[in-house]
């Protein structure tokens, strides 16, 4: 691989390091990755852009470096790869409070249709969709999931029910989207956070909500997270119930789903996630208690039937 970058990129590192397959060295005291880039293709100029933008507001974001052709992406055996330079401690494990930084000091970034992933409803209904179908032709080979995928797609329709019902009770309707990550996790590196190619365009409100369930569901004190946050920060009406919305949403489940069936996890490691269902149920109605002060966000009904509320 180090002819590559010689030719590509005219650096010459004197040896490349490769782990969990990616591959990284130091040149002139500085540390870079070579990394596949798992995006959509057409969509690399846009983070080129975007990582461009973050680098002049000052974010420690890896700086992507483009090849001599000045393309964003070079292709060894056909495979799209990226060369970032990258100033943080790739070993220390990010927090809430950094990823809110990043949401907040970007609230005013430039839309863009192709990173934009604010439209849930839609999105949402299509991965259903696909599961739905997906299951109904490999179903007999999962027999764990096929007992229970019913019942979180459920939580998702309620999910894009919340979204599409959330009421106009306050005058922000429309809300200025900011730099948000496809999928955050409580397990999660500073270099995890400030890698652009997990970047998109969202909700403010997306990288808290994976950041809870993903916390909660590695058994760490959510509670805490979150009344720390709700000290510090304001939540209108809006994100509150965009908040809730996304909680609703089980991408705990359908995340590991995807990776048992791309053949990357066993069947059974789902149990961890089917096991906290009912814990995690009444999770959500105590959240729902904690940010319904004002008594403007509906509550399912089903839940509070089912646990006895």
């Amino acid at each position: 691989m180090n002819h590559y970058i010689n030719y590509y990129y005219n650096i010459y590192p004197d040896s490349i390091h490769e782990e969990n397959k990616e591959i990284y060295f130091n040149y002139n005291d500085e540390i870079y990755y070579f990394v596949i880039f798992n995006r959509a293709i057409e969509e690399a100029n846009y983070i080129y852009e975007l990582n461009v933008e973050m680098i002049k507001r000052g974010s420690l974001v890896h700086e992507i470096i483009l090849n001599k052709d000045k393309s964003v992406v070079t292709y060894i055996d056909d495979i799209p790869y990226v060369l970032m330079r990258v100033y943080v401690n790739v070993n220390k494990k990010s927090d809430l409070a950094e990823i809110t930084f990043i949401n907040m000091t970007n609230l005013d970034i430039k839309p863009n249709k192709l990173l934009d992933r604010s439209n849930w409803p839609m999105l949402w209904a299509a991965k259903v969709d696909y599961f739905e179908y997906q299951i109904s032709q490999i179903g007999k080979k999962y027999p764990i999931i096929c007992e229970y995928l019913s019942y979180y797609i459920g939580l998702a329709e309620n999910a894009i029910s919340y979204v599409k019902n959330r009421g106009p009770n306050d005058n922000s309707n429309i809300q200025n989207l900011t730099i948000a990550h496809r999928r955050i996790k409580a397990t999660d590196t500073i270099f995890d956070l400030y890698n652009p190619l997990t970047l998109i365009i969202d909700y403010k409100c997306r990288d808290l909500a994976e950041y809870i369930k993903s916390a909660f569901f590695n058994g760490k004190d959510v509670w805490q997270l979150i009344e720390n946050y709700f000290y510090l920060y304001d939540i209108n009406l809006f994100d509150l119930q965009l908040l809730y919305a996304r909680l609703l949403f089980p991408t705990y489940f359908f995340d590991v789903y995807e990776e048992i069936v791309e053949d990357r996890l066993k069947e059974e490691s789902v149990m961890s996630i089917i096991d906290k269902a009912s814990e995690y149920e009444e999770f959500l109605i105590e959240f729902h208690a904690f940010i319904n002060k004002n008594n403007l966000m509906p509550q399912l009904d089903w839940l509070t039937k089912k646990n006895n509320i």
